[in-house]
């Protein structure tokens, strides 16, 4: 019996978050879902995320019922109650999941977390885990529980390794280079905006692989510059692979960033590109059947850079749009008030 209202079932989980349970209230028989998180350490300014939860109402997402603080004997506890979401976690897999259906759940988590992480500041989820991911039994779409009701890091980025972790742990012995590519891929990016870009991006390179017309699992320099809209594949400042122990160097500070952020030892050239490659409208011409240089999984951490690089320069656009408007009203208010004098003086 917690609080007097609720019966404890059944424990479901236990995470960075807390305990999991699924109760029962007892006034009406209704199903909860209880988060119970001790509290010795925490301060008072936890409050401010549990009423961020509380309030929280976003489609695909359990609703918030209430929370309250037990205190027994000078040990202290939050218990966080939600709706209680019929299905199975992820932790509960019977078998493990082929490569496009674990992107595919990878995208759907990652869709959950866009709006979140879009706010500001962003909201994250903060204990992401095999757990806390649930397969909804009525429509078997993905939801989010367990979100951490004490953190204070707003960060999308502490939600982007935590999911790299769950993909590397859900591929595990199976496929050690893609366990190894995923949780690379989803360390870089820097939030759920930006891997659900790059998670697209895979899941289209790996369909067009498994189709007849395939005829290279790698991607031709000529393919990386279409898919790009750069001019040329000489544009691309690419080296051989071979030459460099099989691993993709890449030109200029996508590179560098990408290497500082997954924390790989991706071999870099220094050289300062004359013009950065962003991505845009694809070109009519057919790619020509080239030799091929780049992995899928290279090639999505390469959009991940450029896409950040964009929305950087677009920032940038509007602080510089905004500036203009505010000289602009200076400009007219100055010359309103000169002809205003000029009127007055004439009077």
């Amino acid at each position: 019996m917690v609080a007097e209202r609720y019966r404890l079932d059944q424990q479901v989980a236990s995470g960075s978050a807390g305990v999991a349970f699924k109760a029962t209230r007892l006034e009406d028989g209704f199903l909860v879902r209880m988060l119970r998180r001790d509290l010795d350490g925490v301060d008072d300014d936890y409050l401010l995320r549990v009423n961020q939860l509380l309030t929280l109402d976003m489609p695909g997402l359990p609703r918030a019922i209430e929370h309250f603080v037990i205190d027994l004997d000078g040990a202290r506890s939050l218990w966080m109650v939600h709706e209680n979401v019929r299905g199975h976690s992820l932790a509960e897999l019977d078998a493990p999941l082929e490569k496009d259906q674990l992107l595919a759940r990878l995208g759907e988590a990652a869709a959950l977390l866009d709006p979140l992480h879009a706010r500001w500041p962003p909201m994250i989820h903060g204990a992401l885990s095999l757990s806390s991911l649930l397969c909804r039994g009525s429509d078997d779409r993905l939801t989010l529980v367990d979100f951490d009701p004490v953190t204070t890091n707003p960060s999308p980025t502490v939600d982007m390794r935590e999911l790299g972790q769950i993909a590397s742990t859900l591929v595990g012995k199976r496929d050690a280079q893609l366990a190894r590519q995923l949780q690379q891929l989803l360390a870089s990016v820097g939030d759920a905006t930006e891997a659900r870009t790059a998670l697209a991006t895979l899941r289209r390179l790996r369909s067009t692989e498994a189709s007849p017309e395939a005829k290279t699992q790698r991607m031709s320099s000529d393919e990386l510059a279409f898919e790009l809209g750069v001019g040329s594949s000489e544009e691309l400042e690419l080296v051989d692979p071979a030459a460099e122990s099989g691993v993709l160097a890449v030109a200029g500070e996508f590179g560098e960033r990408l290497a500082s952020a997954s924390g790989s030892s991706i071999p870099v050239r220094r050289e300062a590109r004359k013009t950065p490659i962003v991505p845009t409208r694809k070109r009519t011409r057919a790619p020509s059947n080239d030799a091929p240089i780049m992995r899928p999984e290279e090639l999505s951490r390469e959009l991940s850079a450029a896409h950040r690089v964009a929305n950087e320069m677009q920032k940038r656009r509007r602080v510089q749009v905004e500036a203009a408007k505010v000289l602009i009203i200076a400009f007219v208010a100055l010359v309103v008030t000169l002809i205003t004098l000029m009127v007055v003086g004439f009077v």
